[in-house]
């Protein structure tokens, strides 16, 4: 199971770099674009941070990796950094995309930038950025915006997903462009998921170690194997969905289509079955 996860966590990183960077090549000189910012998020939350996060926390699967306090620290740093770099120009994507029009949006924007940024800046200031079991507010402050960001670009691919699929039902729209939101709504809830096991693995070790601080391989060793089955199965998912995004096979849009026109009638309008 550990090489499942191991060949995963490659998989997704290599995707979310090389995603990144198509992005990047794409919109280069033209920086108000929403690819361009989501580009931030996959070179610098995606890829960057992510491969930090796994250098930061080997060390609770195989005590021989565990790092120092001083390196964790500024580990752990440098990952509320890339992160919040990355999530708060996911904000700006989602917002670019899908709300441009609306000023609640916009403020939406900032108040997800300013809850990342200051919840990193306090955890720096009163946890020095220590990695423990169950970090404090501040840390969690910082958890939820970053959360926030998928929370807000799921909600809006599945709502354009759905409107899209009503004008195909009246031979109106495109099938793959409707079936992209749905993917892209999809590889948020899976990333989202992510996160939220994380959070649960925390609680739970907490639960049997008797609110320790620190982590004891002795007791998390099932939590750790418990929580790499999961996520390696909603890893899967992200890397599925993520790249029939950036990378449908001509026999996936094929498929699309073909389940498109199979609700419609020879003439293009709509059956009612």
């Amino acid at each position: 199971m550990e090489a499942l996860a191991g060949i995963v966590a490659v998989a997704q990183l290599a995707l979310s770099l090389v995603g990144g960077l198509r992005l990047f090549g794409r919109r280069l000189h033209a920086q108000a674009a929403p690819e361009f910012w989501l580009a931030f998020y996959f070179v610098f939350a995606a890829f960057a941070a992510n491969a930090v996060s796994i250098s930061l926390y080997a060390g609770w699967s195989d005590p021989a990796l565990l790092l120092p306090p001083t390196l964790s620290r500024s580990l752990n740093a440098l990952f509320l950094l890339l992160s919040g770099i990355g999530l708060t120009g996911l904000y700006v994507f989602t917002w670019l995309t899908f709300r441009s029009r609306h000023v609640w949006a916009r403020r939406l924007v900032w108040l997800g930038g300013i809850v990342i940024a200051g919840g990193s800046i306090a955890t720096g200031i009163l946890e020095d950025f220590e990695v423990r079991i169950l970090p404090g507010p501040a840390y969690w402050t910082a958890f939820a915006g970053r959360a926030g960001a998928l929370v807000w670009v799921a909600f809006e691919s599945y709502r354009y997903g759905v409107l899209l699929r009503r004008r195909r039902r009246v031979g109106l729209g495109n099938a793959l462009v409707a079936n992209r939101f749905w993917l892209w709504g999809f590889w948020a809830t899976t990333t989202l998921s992510l996160m939220a096991s994380d959070l649960t693995a925390r609680l739970w070790y907490l639960s049997l170690a008797n609110g320790a601080v620190h982590f004891d391989p002795v007791v998390g060793r099932p939590i750790l194997e418990f929580t790499v089955l999961v996520t390696s199965v909603l890893g899967c998912g992200s890397v599925a969905s993520l790249f029939l995004t950036f990378f449908p096979t001509a026999g996936y849009q094929r498929w699309i289509e073909r389940r498109a026109s199979r609700r419609e009638s020879p003439r293009g309008t709509v059956q009612f079955d």
